[in-house]
């Protein structure tokens, strides 16, 4: 397995139109990135026993090359982070440098990664590929 480097795209369009003394800002932010580090637990948990099936198969899969290790974690690069955000802002033009500006962004992030720094969460979503993705929080929530 190759461990490849993170791809990071990130891209923003925004249009602004003036109505007389107000200027009006509309845009969108959004980032994809991929191949992130992703940690798998453990790669060496047994199957689950099935008596009537294959009696005896709850021996551990890499018991045979690795007797000893019982729990073994995987670092893997198939992690996918995707964000996208509506960003809107409201400034109107007063006399004599005063200034006000009003502002709103509407984001959603979803990823995939779990392990390293974020957690899976309880909601999930599809990403191209298939995979389940949770929703991605922000802060200390990561």
């Amino acid at each position: 397995m190759k461990f490849r480097s993170a791809l990071i795209q990130q891209f923003n369009l925004q249009v602004e139109q003036q109505f007389g003394a107000k200027v009006f800002t509309l845009g969108y932010a959004g980032s994809i990135a991929q191949y992130l580090p992703q940690t798998v637990n453990d790669i060496n948990v047994p199957k689950p026993l099935n008596p009537v099936l294959n009696p005896g198969s709850a021996a551990r899969p890499l018991a045979t090359a690795l007797p000893n290790p019982g729990q073994v974690g995987l670092l893997q690069s198939e992690g996918v982070s995707i964000y996208s955000a509506l960003q809107t802002s409201f400034q109107p033009l007063f006399t004599k440098g005063l200034a006000f500006d009003a502002n709103y962004t509407w984001a959603k992030a979803l990823s995939d990664v779990t392990g390293l720094r974020s957690s899976q969460t309880s909601s999930s979503y599809r990403l191209g590929n298939g995979e389940d993705a949770g929703g991605q929080g922000l802060g200390c929530r990561l």
